[in-house]
């Protein structure tokens, strides 16, 4: 899976990756800069990952199913910096950074990294407290006599 910035705001893409990677998706390609500015996100697939495509659009960007599209030929961004992508989401101006949406993968999806048990986060408060012990000191003085 890849990532564009075509909106213009800087480090969307980036961002965008973030979020897919925290639900589950794999991004092992770094955010990358579209070629020009897009009004609109797309969602590009090669064959037979369409249903992940459809369900980033709406499970994780809040977009409908029509911006997902087949790949065209030749990509909207050039194939060597998306070697191996099944999915490309060119991000527009239409979202400009605005990502609020953090659902998990859908079970059966085919991009998403096998799923393994996650730990929950514990915090623990720790409380201050101040002790006081008084302790007496007893020194021995030696008087001569004079």
């Amino acid at each position: 899976m890849a990532v564009a910035n075509g909106s213009g705001v800087p480090g969307l893409a980036g961002r965008l990756r973030v979020q897919l990677n925290s639900a589950g998706y794999h991004t092992s390609i770094p955010a990358l800069n579209a070629p020009a500015a897009v009004p609109a996100t797309t969602i590009y697939y090669v064959a037979g990952y369409e249903p992940d495509a459809k369900a980033i659009a709406s499970g994780q960007l809040s977009l409908p199913a029509t911006v997902v599209k087949p790949m065209p030929n030749p990509s909207p961004v050039p194939q060597a910096a998306t070697q191996g992508a099944e999915v490309l989401v060119i991000a527009g101006a239409d979202i400009g950074g605005i990502t609020t949406n953090t659902t998990e993968a859908p079970a059966g999806n085919t991009i998403a990294p096998p799923t393994t048990p996650k730990s929950t986060p514990t915090t623990v408060a720790h409380t201050a407290t101040t002790t006081r012990t008084t302790v007496a000191v007893h020194t021995a003085t030696t008087v001569k006599a004079a």
